[in-house]
């Protein structure tokens, strides 16, 4: 047997009955296979004596509208080849073989299926008959494509769940990244404003309360009385009364001169007309 067998292709073996006035009927005797054999039985099917000096059999053997078959080198059986296609023409069959045969017991089905399978089913006898090439391509198309269909969702049924899967890991990794940026700008801001506060105080100069409040107490005309001293920042809020506004005005120049700030100003000096008294606001900026 040859190398080159293609041996997973199914042969069936299909038996034709033809009877003389052209009726048929078909009977496949073992499982359905991609291709067949077609055993031509019945009365339509002719048989002589194989003799090959005998001109009738050599007319036969010659004769392409005939199906021939021989026997052992015994008979020679044949049927016209018109019955036989007319007869598989409607059914699925792709006949790769056909054997004629007077006698079906006499065949040796397994023999004749093995012969078949070496003579077409081989890679050399392929290259040369596209038809059958077609044939089995299209058989095998068919077993194989609802797998790969089958497959190839479940393939993308995967590539779904995996894409939401990861869309919706997407977007609660953004949902969690805008959140902490937010937090993180507003705890920057906090910080900026932090810096700025304590850049603002880092200005301030370092100032002896107890020795400024020493130093106006010292100055203090004996006719004048503080009512208040408020510290706010470095701005000296002084409040009080005196009995004439040339106490109030000497105050202030002793203040320019003896206690070291920026500028010493009245910002107001009412007299009170019940009580006889002039009561001011010194603003002192250190």
């Amino acid at each position: 047997m040859k190398k080159d067998v293609i041996w997973p292709c199914r042969v069936s073996a299909v038996v034709l009955t033809v009877d003389t006035d052209g009726n048929h009927s078909l009977e496949r005797i073992d499982s359905e296979g991609a291709v067949s054999v077609v055993f031509v039985t019945g009365e339509a099917v002719g048989c002589k004596d194989y003799e090959t000096s005998n001109p009738i059999v050599r007319r036969i053997e010659s004769n392409k509208d005939l199906y021939v078959s021989v026997h052992d080198a015994a008979t020679i059986d044949y049927v016209r080849k018109s019955v036989v296609d007319s007869a598989v023409m409607d059914s699925e069959c792709k006949v790769i073989e056909v054997v004629v045969c007077k006698l079906m017991d006499s065949v040796d089905i397994e023999a004749h299926i093995g012969a078949a399978r070496q003579r077409r089913l081989s890679i050399s006898a392929l290259k040369q008959d596209m038809p059958l090439v077609d044939h089995l391509a299209s058989r095998l198309l068919k077993r194989f494509l609802l797998p790969v269909l089958i497959v190839y969702l479940a393939v993308l049924l995967a590539n779904f769940i995996v894409h939401s899967e990861l869309t919706e890991r997407l977007g609660e990794m953004r949902s969690t990244y805008a959140r902490e940026s937010a937090e993180a700008k507003k705890r920057s801001e906090i910080t900026q404003a932090q810096e700025r506060l304590f850049a603002d105080y880092r200005v301030i100069q370092d100032v002896n309360m107890s020795g400024l409040a020493d130093d106006v107490a010292s100055l203090l005309p004996d006719d004048m009385r503080l009512t208040s001293l408020v510290f706010n920042n470095m701005l000296v809020e002084i409040c009080g009364d005196a009995f004439s506004s040339e106490t109030v005005m000497s105050f202030v120049d002793s203040l320019r001169d003896k206690v070291e700030c920026e500028s010493v100003n009245v910002i107001s000096l009412e007299k009170d007309r019940k009580e006889d008294l002039f009561r001011f606001e010194i603003h002192m900026m250190l």
